[in-house]
């Protein structure tokens, strides 16, 4: 995992693990809470 920074934005750059959580390369950490979200469950 990666996190690089272009215009403001913080963006993570996945590696072949994160890419099979996020289905994306790059992600913002903003799209990346609501990415994650989605495979947690509620104790």
């Amino acid at each position: 995992m990666l996190t690089t920074f272009r215009t403001g934005k913080r963006y993570v750059v996945c590696n072949a693990t994160l890419k099979t959580v996020m289905g994306k390369d790059e992600v913002t950490m903003f799209e990346m809470t609501g990415l994650v979200g989605k495979h947690l469950s509620a104790i």
